[in-house]
């Protein structure tokens, strides 16, 4: 009897042991998960502290590049409730932060656009962003880049970018590559009669494998020494019988 009465104490000792065990372990991977919750809930948290804090910093900015063109002070308190409600809104509406957006309006700002030259160009340039898979930042920087470079009026933005568009999609390059090729064209953008046959040019290369700021950079040096063209230059075009009214009246449109 003795001896069997050790053994069932033997036996539930060890049962007990191992459901304890088996209890702490569970505990164990309880607190594990709730460690991981914690850290990715701080996580959350220093990232929305943050972006709120960007965003603040960067509409604080846009005011004072505001107050330095608009002097009434009602006026500017107007401008800035509406960019406020507009990049709360577009945040909403898009996979862009409220961060992405205001960064964006305080470099149209910065750019020199005005109150309503910002609401109408963030969209656009929120739209290019996304079809090219880029930051708001750099849709908007080529935006204001191209628009300069080439003397295009505000107004011809929205035909600005269904050419970018469309040109990229119809050639083998991508939209970031097309606005990298005219940040290397700078101002010689210019020497074309239009956006258009630039965006034209610039597809043609890249359906030749040239792409992005090379392409720039050869379209740049092609029209520069078209519009001052170097003796060798002028003795091939001679050779080919083009005279230098017939180069100024080429349009590339008709290639």
């Amino acid at each position: 009897m003795a001896q069997k009465t050790t053994n069932l104490l033997i036996r539930l000792n060890g049962e007990v042991s191992t459901g304890a065990g088996k209890v702490a372990d569970k505990l164990n991977q309880i607190g594990a998960v709730l460690e991981q919750v914690g850290r990715y809930t701080r996580e959350f948290e220093e990232e929305s502290v943050n972006t709120y804090r960007n965003y603040e910093d960067n509409m604080l900015a846009t005011r004072f590049a505001l107050s330095s063109k608009v002097k009434d002070f009602n006026e500017l308190q107007r401008q800035m409730e509406g960019l406020e409600n507009a990049a709360q809104e577009w945040a909403s509406t898009s996979i862009f932060h409220t961060d992405d957006v205001s960064a964006a309006i305080l470099e149209a700002t910065r750019a020199g656009w005005t109150y309503e030259q910002t609401l109408k160009g963030i969209p656009a340039a929120m739209l290019i962003a996304q079809a090219g898979g880029m930051e708001l930042s750099s849709g908007l920087d080529y935006i204001v880049k191209i628009l300069n470079t080439t003397g295009t009026e505000f107004g011809d933005l929205q035909k600005v970018v269904d050419q970018w568009s469309m040109a990229a999609n119809s050639s083998a390059t991508s939209i970031d590559e097309m606005g990298e090729a005219f940040m290397a064209l700078s101002a010689s953008a210019t020497f074309a009669d239009s956006t258009q046959e630039l965006f034209t040019l610039v597809a043609v290369l890249a359906n030749a494998g040239i792409t992005g700021s090379q392409a720039g950079t050869m379209l740049r040096s092609a029209l520069m020494r078209i519009v001052a063209p170097t003796e060798k230059a002028k003795t091939a075009m001679e050779e080919l019988g083009a005279s230098e009214e017939e180069l100024e009246e080429w349009d590339v449109s008709d290639v």
